[in-house]
């Protein structure tokens, strides 16, 4: 009897647990659709005609999803800069996304060449009763990739385009002429971190990370928005002997922009907390406003907002 009521036990939890499983079991279904692939530098963008939707999946591994109702009704492409050599800049969907979101600019960098029309194959992935768990999608290298909707994340076979042109590194086009809001002559709670081809500087009082080429004497400002929300530094790669790679804010930035580690390199120290001075002052002959930071390490250095350059100069009250 004892062993009876052990059996009648067992099965019931065999069959509570088998219809959980079933129910749980992942559900496919695959349809097809005509779309659009661009390859960039950072990454790539697919468009699919089905509902019009946007995937940003950059070489990082990070996916994000534009419904159509959120990029349809934005300017078409309002980047007026033109696109370095061997580089093009992106038109219709692609390019209200790409011109509109300086999130996706900064991460993708230009595009290689154009659009590329073909039949996607998609494969949804259900489970829970109707839940996205994963999104199959096709490529027209022939390639597949998975996208897990839950985590924001892709992985997969892909053929990103051609091998690019080399080009000195530089900024993704950009907001021009921001100053920080800080008043002449004041000291600026920052953090430094100095790589091998540049340094980056972190501002309190903004949360700003400013990096600075010393290769190409470029700079790029990432707001704080930008880079907060991207996992922490992705780069699984260790750095050669006697070589850092960043974290925190720095990490992020240069984890999850590969024109910042592919710029600057891998770090040679630490960071290092400073109180920067910091100058701004109206240039007559520009007839705009620059600024600079007396950096210690680097010395003096003077930003172009326009023209998104930095330079060594002499402090204004030694000139």
């Amino acid at each position: 009897m004892r062993y009876r009521n052990q059996f009648i036990w067992a099965f019931v939890a065999m069959t509570v647990f088998g219809l959980f499983s079933f129910a749980n079991t992942a559900q496919a279904a695959t349809t097809s659709a005509s779309a659009s692939f661009q390859s960039f530098e950072g990454g790539f963008m697919i468009w699919e005609s089905s509902e019009g939707g946007i995937w940003v999946l950059e070489h990082g591994g990070t996916a994000t999803y534009y419904p159509q109702s959120v990029y349809a009704n934005r300017p078409d492409n309002p980047v007026s800069d033109a696109p370095p050599s061997g580089r093009v800049k992106p038109a219709n969907g692609f390019g209200k996304v790409w011109g509109n979101y300086n999130s996706v600019r900064s991460a993708l960098g230009w595009a290689y060449s154009g659009e590329t029309g073909y039949v996607i194959r998609m494969n949804e992935v259900r489970s829970l009763g109707n839940y996205l768990a994963e999104l199959h999608l096709s490529l027209p290298s022939g390639g597949e990739i998975t996208i897990n909707t839950y985590q924001d994340t892709w992985s997969g076979d892909v053929n990103s385009g051609p091998t690019p042109t080399p080009v000195p590194p530089s900024p993704t086009p950009r907001d021009t002429g921001y100053v920080p809001p800080f008043s002449n002559g004041s000291s600026l709670a920052t953090t430094m971190q100095i790589f091998e081809n540049g340094f980056m500087i972190w501002i309190a009082g903004t949360g700003d990370v400013f990096v600075f080429n010393a290769a190409t004497g470029l700079y790029e400002r990432f707001a704080v928005w930008e880079y907060a929300g991207r996992p922490d530094n992705p780069v699984t790669e260790q750095p050669p002997a006697g070589l850092i790679k960043p974290g925190f804010g720095f990490g992020k930035v240069w984890g999850n922009f590969w024109r910042v580690r592919n710029g600057l390199g891998w770090a040679t120290g630490g960071e290092q907390g400073l109180l920067l001075p910091f100058v701004r002052m109206y240039n007559n002959k520009l007839s705009y406003e620059t600024f600079g930071f007396d950096t210690e390490t680097y010395g003096f250095v003077r930003l172009d907002p326009v023209q998104g350059t930095w330079g060594h100069a002499l402090p204004v009250a030694d000139q």
